[in-house]
């Protein structure tokens, strides 16, 4: 990832991949609930800032606060702020932490969970130093990654759990019984979900955030 990049508003749709199929995401899930509860004021938009890409963490610096992602958040985020028009974040989705569990494969389990408490703690204070105390919500994984990378998981769930038990205004959702990519499809994929429990996931990821309202 280079910075500076070319940033493009648009409206929130579905990304295909090259065999034309549609692809879930669960911010999508998000936004529907939010705005279908009636939440935007009249005239208001609901802006989903994508900063994500697939198979990136904090290992290899693409997250925290120097990574290029991270960066190149902060950089959607000021120049939506500098348009003049009156704007908040309102939610902050991370949903990552697979790389992370198996980059530095010389990590010990406790080694690994405190370099990830570590990260996110840093780059999560971070953000909320520059946009207010944003309410934060993250997930687990499939269960099949999970089963098959026990320690190594364990160690990203437990600092996930952890920070959000301490953070305020953070809440660690579930992902147990939800189907993988390989669960729904038979293709092998067995690290993403597939494309309906993304939109399963998006709707308990909205419904923590109700919960960090009322704090």
């Amino acid at each position: 990832m280079q910075r500076p990049t070319e940033f493009v508003i648009g409206l929130a749709r579905e990304a295909e991949n090259d065999g034309g199929q549609k692809l879930g995401n669960l911010a999508l899930a998000f936004a529907r609930r939010y705005v279908q509860e009636g939440r935007l004021a009249e005239g208001r938009r609901l802006l989903i800032v994508n900063g994500t890409y697939g198979g990136t963490g904090f290992a290899r610096n693409e997250w925290g606060v120097t990574g290029c992602l991270y960066l190149r958040l902060c950089d959607m985020l000021d120049e939506l702020f500098a348009l003049g028009v009156s704007r908040r974040v309102e939610a902050f989705l991370w949903h990552q932490g697979e790389c992370d569990s198996f980059e530095n494969a010389s990590l010990t389990p406790e080694e690994r969970y405190r370099k990830h408490l570590s990260d996110l703690t840093m780059q999560m204070e971070n953000f909320r130093g520059k946009y207010g105390k944003v309410p934060f919500v993250c997930g687990g994984f499939t269960d099949e990654w999970t089963q098959a990378n026990g320690p190594q998981c364990g160690a990203i769930l437990r600092a996930m759990q952890e920070y959000c038990q301490n953070a305020g205004r953070a809440a660690f959702v579930g992902t147990q019984g939800l189907a993988s990519n390989d669960k729904a499809t038979g293709n092998g994929d067995s690290l993403h979900f597939c494309r309906a429990s993304l939109y399963v996931l998006g709707e308990k990821y909205y419904n923590a955030y109700l919960s960090l309202l009322k704090n």
